[in-house]
């Protein structure tokens, strides 16, 4: 069976992405799952259980949050468990243990995370059956990438009471689409599986070695969105072929035409190196190492996860100065890098339509930082310690928990982050 879905998934992902879109889509739209008419106050009740439903053992950012938001519940002391669709969602399964006992035989009364998003709502409801749906309050928690939310997520709204969203910039996007759900906006606690941290958070000297750079994406998420082309450029302006520097970059999801332009990119640079495949949170933290910088010059990120990893463990972060990652970045606490909003332009498709923009960001600016960073480490120091800081309590398991269970606001009430600022533009 494991081998038959491998085969499917295999072909699936070599349609063209509009057919793939428009099957999906079509076949979703004739699913009608029913949640039931529930009091709220199942979910302030500290008895009742939490269910945390979503790709649990995929190595995506999807599955780190569903993991990261079980975790959080469970520190706090609730009973947790958990429902994997890794299988029924074409993501590669089993990569990550999650550790929770299985809840889909779960009746009764219950509060029921659903970390899948807006489009595919329908068919996750479906696969839990209408018997696991009696009596549960269903919480959906949504990661989206710009300003405004596609036509296709507006299905998703059938299937939830409430919506819980990683940043006001997703917040705002859900509540714009205008169908008077509940909004909270409950940071990633990122703090619950932080990176080991860097040399100098631990006190220690840095490692002999190169100044490294490193970046971290899955590109099927969007190859265009995610940009790397764009900090191999910045990291040539900035280095060249200098020796004593190096950019280290893991990349996943990555179709053959990008991994091609991408070792365009690079060209016979002794000095940059990419590996192409994903693994356990505790292999990529191997794989990490001991850098310098995080980079990354996104055109837009619902949240940053990556980006709050590396403020984590201490290490200053070079990042585009717009979208989600703004609610926790500042000037104090990393480099935002400039840019200018420009109209979506998508190859993939994955973006395009909805009339909305996102940052093209400054590659002269990004690799003058990087330049500053290099030249002067004791700051280096400085701004990796702020940051980390200033993380440990901004996405605890705490903050995170009393957003998404307590009767708190939403997302024009208080501001789910205290350390973040303006994004600036060149």
């Amino acid at each position: 069976m494991r081998a038959l879905r491998s085969y499917v998934r295999t072909v699936w992902r070599h349609l063209p992405v509009q057919i793939r879109r428009s099957a999906v889509h079509g076949a979703i739209g004739l699913l009608q799952p029913k949640i039931s008419a529930v009091s709220r106050d199942v979910v302030t009740d500290p008895r009742v259980p939490r269910i945390v439903v979503g790709v649990l053992s995929s190595a995506t950012g999807l599955g780190q949050s569903a993991r990261l938001t079980a975790t959080a519940l469970r520190s706090q002391g609730y009973s947790v468990l958990g429902i994997d669709l890794s299988d029924f969602f074409y993501e590669p399964g089993g990569v990550v243990d999650h550790g929770l006992p299985n809840g889909r035989g779960h009746r009764g009364a219950g509060h029921a995370i659903v970390v899948v998003n807006g489009p595919l709502m329908p068919y996750a409801l479906t696969l839990l059956g209408h018997r696991f749906l009696e009596r549960k309050w269903i919480t959906a928690y949504w990661a989206w990438e710009l300003a405004c939310l596609p036509s296709n997520w507006l299905r998703g709204f059938t299937c939830l009471h409430e919506v819980a969203a990683p940043s006001r910039f997703v917040g705002e996007a859900v509540e714009a689409a205008g169908t008077a759900r509940r909004v909270i906006v409950a940071p990633y606690p990122v703090a619950c599986d932080p990176p080991a941290p860097s040399s100098f958070a631990r006190g220690a000297s840095r490692p002999e070695g190169p100044f490294t750079v490193i970046t971290v994406a899955n590109l099927d998420s969007s190859f265009a969105r995610k940009n790397p082309l764009a900090l191999i450029k910045a990291y040539r302006l900035a280095f060249g072929g200098d020796r004593d520097c190096r950019l280290r970059m893991r990349l996943t999801g990555c179709q053959p035409e990008h991994r091609a332009a991408i070792m365009a990119a690079i060209g016979s640079s002794d000095t940059m190196e990419v590996e192409w495949r994903s693994g356990s949170r505790a292999e990529l933290y191997r794989w990490w190492g001991t850098p310098d910088v995080y980079a990354a010059l996104h055109r837009s990120e619902g949240f940053g996860l990556p980006i709050a990893e590396a403020m984590l463990a201490g290490y200053p972060v070079v990042a585009t100065g717009w979208s989600g990652n703004m609610e926790f970045m500042s000037e104090e606490t990393a480099f935002p890098v400039g840019y200018r909003l420009m109209p979506i332009d998508d190859p993939e498709a994955k973006y395009s339509g909805s009339g909305a923009s996102w940052a093209e960001p400054d590659i002269e600016h990004a690799a003058a930082l990087l330049q500053r960073l290099r030249r002067d480490r004791d700051l280096v120091r400085t701004i990796g310690l702020r940051a980390r800081a200033a993380m440990s309590g901004e996405l605890s398991a705490g903050t995170f928990v009393r957003r998404l269970v307590g009767e708190g606001a939403g997302t024009r009430a208080a501001p789910a982050f205290g350390v973040g600022a303006s994004p600036s533009r060149r």
